[in-house]
């Protein structure tokens, strides 16, 4: 019995005052402990033994606190973002309005310290409790942060895509799951969004408490939105379903393919769900067919490296290997290069796993190793079919390469891949693999090594004066002008000012004097020298210079693969490359190169920095009393005076905090908040105005910008 009584209510703090205010009596509550009830106030009125009046009058008398009832209708939303869900859970309360100086809050615990002192730190306003029974404050957070109305809410600020994405083949009503309407739509929008963006892939991630939604696009990632961790798993499944993937397997790895259809262009998508510790992530490959039908002539090389390239391509035999990274490029450029090929007149084959893209008019075989279909196996049936051109979507093994080296000797053109850092890397990898000398001479006949480097923007780019000393020998050493290309941003590319990416070649033709020293198992170093002595090869970093100079990349990009790519093969082969008879060009890469490794490299950052605001204001002294105040609180302040030169240090300095006035001459805040929402598709940047005055439909119109909160000038710092 004495265990039964010392049971406490959650709302323990209301008995007392009930008692002293005679709304009820000592006999009522300890029969309410008897029967452990979770809230000694909602007993009373679910057995009718007082109203809720007089429930808040006796706290009002007592506490001297408010009471309020709100109606969902009443709920601001830029007060309910102020405070994160689980918070308003966990205490039971609900932001119900707001100004730049006070928060009122409906609390079923309006005389907890702690939960107020929650509230004005997480929204630096003051706290104005108003009591709220527990059970309207469930309600009204039920209703109001459903995980339907949050992704409604979400979905909202990616605009209206959702409605041009259709899936081929939606396997939902076959698999008999139920996936909500507001689910399905936001993942169909974001797909949308990626394509609009020209995104290659869409991640969904997952931390402790959300789910971080990021798009690569030109080769970088992009973070776009975050959503609660709850609603994660629904749009997991939704992506399995599409998929065609077990909705019910969240242990194992899965991958899966389907075909969407988004403002009318066919878009393949290639998925991969992988389980980690906090959930089931999955990253969506987005494979345009457009990209497989490029022309050759807009792959974007240079004039002199198209013709060499299409010499090779052309050819009624050999064998021309593509090399670089996964992701470089390289399907695209063969797909170009059997696209330039086929004729009536010419019968084409591929053997690729996967396939990537469906090419009309050209043969595909599909890999399926289980089924014992190898890429050797279904190679030597490939001959049997009278093919003037082989493609073969990657050289794996010995027994692969064989098979190609005797295609290529035998009548057939063989066009295929290689992972190697560099064109002559290719030798010593074939090599490896168990393939002869002689035979790698007498059959290969062209090596390219490609890397991606972002496109500048052809509407925005500007020309500049280079000014890196690495940069100026290289041009130097190449006889380029000193004038080079860089990005400005326009909304054709989405304020980043580049566009797309373009391909960088080095490309060696295996004729002569290359050849006598494959066969004589020259080293690498060795090959190298003879194609750039007899001009058979063409060096990366050429390349990458000349694209800086005539606009098609940024100095910068181009400086990148340079150091990446070229540096440790320029410093070993630069003593060999100053032999007599070099022509000056072919120095450059070698000696330039080591030039650069020797100077000395900047400072590593620390392994931490403080968290940036970007403070945009056109008024200088605010700008100054927001930097003192802001580095005091331990921030890192970067400043712009206008909304132009904010959008660029949004995208180059990725702040956590963008703190910026709406009236400014120019681009003014809410064109600049609308830029970082739409242009750039930063979802999930924290944006906060300065304005004069906010009055409540005015905030509304705010937070349906995109803003997450406001401050009112003049203002306290």
């Amino acid at each position: 019995m004495a265990k039964l009584v010392e049971h406490r209510f959650n709302d323990e703090w209301i008995v007392q005052s009930l008692l002293d205010e005679g709304v009820t009596d000592i006999e009522a509550v300890y029969k309410a402990r008897l029967e452990k009830a979770p809230e000694f106030a909602e007993l009373l009125l679910d057995g009718k033994l007082c109203t809720e009046d007089l429930l808040y009058a006796a706290v009002r008398r007592r506490h001297k606190i408010a009471s309020t009832v709100p109606d969902p209708s009443e709920i601001e939303r830029m007060a309910l973002s102020l405070l994160p869900e689980r918070l308003c859970r966990s205490r039971l309360m609900i932001p119900v309005s707001c100004d730049h100086e006070k928060v009122v809050v409906a609390m079923a615990r309006p005389i907890d310290l702690d939960g107020v002192a929650d509230i004005e730190k997480m929204t630096g306003r003051k706290a104005e409790p108003r009591f709220c029974l527990a059970r309207n404050v469930r309600q009204l957070l039920d209703l109001l942060l459903s995980p339907e109305l949050v992704l409604e809410d979400v979905t909202a600020q990616l605009r209206s895509e959702a409605a041009q994405v259709q899936v081929v083949g939606d396997m939902a009503d076959a698999m008999g799951v139920s996936i909500s309407s507001p689910v399905i739509r936001l993942v169909d929008t974001l797909i949308a969004k990626a394509v609009a963006m020209k995104a290659s892939d869409v991640h969904f991630e997952l931390s402790d408490n959300e789910s971080v939604i990021r798009f690569r696009i030109d080769g970088i990632m992009r973070s776009i939105m975050r959503i609660p961790l709850y609603s994660s798993r629904p749009v997991v499944s939704r992506i399995k379903i599409m998929a065609n993937l077990d909705v019910a397997e969240h242990r194992r790895p899965q991958d899966g393919r389907a075909k969407l259809m988004v403002s009318g262009a066919e878009i393949g998508l290639r998925v991969s769900i992988l389980p980690t510790a906090h959930g089931e992530t999955a990253v969506l490959r987005l494979l345009d067919k457009r990209v497989a039908s490029v022309p050759f002539d807009q792959l974007g090389f240079r004039d002199s490296l198209a013709s060499r390239f299409r010499r090779l391509i052309t050819a009624k035999q050999g064998f021309v290997l593509v090399t670089g990274p996964t992701g470089s490029g390289k399907t695209t450029t063969l797909y170009s290069a059997v696209n330039l090929l086929k004729s009536e007149t010419t019968n084409i084959v591929t053997v690729e796993d996967p396939i990537e893209y469906k090419l009309d008019g050209i043969n595909q075989v599909q890999i399926n190793e289980k089924q014992g279909l190898t890429f050797a196996g279904v190679l030597r049936s490939v001959l049997r079919q009278d093919p003037n051109v082989i493609l073969v979507g990657e050289i794996r093994d010995r027994e692969t390469a064989e098979v190609a080296f005797q295609a290529a000797t035998t009548g057939h053109l063989v066009l295929s891949t290689l992972h190697t850092n560099d064109t002559v890397g290719t030798v010593g990898r074939l090599l490896d693999i168990g393939i002869e000398k002689g035979r790698i001479a007498s059959g290969l006949t062209g090596v390219t090594a490609q890397r991606l480097v972002r496109r500048l923007c052809a509407v925005c780019r500007v020309q500049e004066d280079a000014s890196d000393p690495a940069a100026l020998r290289l041009l130097e050493r190449f006889s380029l002008p000193k004038t080079v290309w860089a990005p400005r941003g326009c909304t054709e590319c989405h304020l980043t000012g580049y566009q797309g990416r373009v391909a960088l070649i080095e490309l060696l033709k295996i004729e002569r004097e290359v050849k006598d020293q494959i066969s004589s198992g020259a080293s690498e170093n060795e090959i190298y020298d003879a194609g750039i002595r007899t001009g058979r090869l063409y060096p990366m970093t050429l390349d990458a210079m000349s694209a800086a100079v005539e606009g098609r990349t940024s100095l910068k990009e181009a400086m990148a693969i340079v150091n990446a790519f070229d540096i440790r093969e320029a410093t070993q082969r630069a003593p060999s490359a100053y032999s007599a008879g070099t022509p000056p060009e072919a120095l450059a890469a070698a000696d330039s190169v080591t030039r650069a490794a020797d100077d000395e490299a900047p400072e590593a950052e620390p392994g931490t920095r403080r968290r940036r605001v970007l403070v945009v204001d056109d008024e200088k002294a605010i700008r100054v009393i927001l930097k003192i105040t802001l580095e005091r609180a331990g921030f890192e302040v970067l400043e712009s005076d206008g909304g132009e030169t904010a959008l660029a240090m949004v995208l180059n300095e990725r702040p956590e905090l963008l703190l910026t006035d709406l009236d400014m001459p120019g681009l003014d805040g809410r064109q600049l908040v609308k830029a970082v929402r739409g242009d750039l598709g930063m979802l999930d940047m924290p944006i906060v105005v300065l304005t004069a005055s906010a009055r409540k439909n005015q905030r509304e119109d705010l937070l349906a910008a995109g803003v997450n909160d406001y401050l009112t000038k003049p203002f306290d710092p």
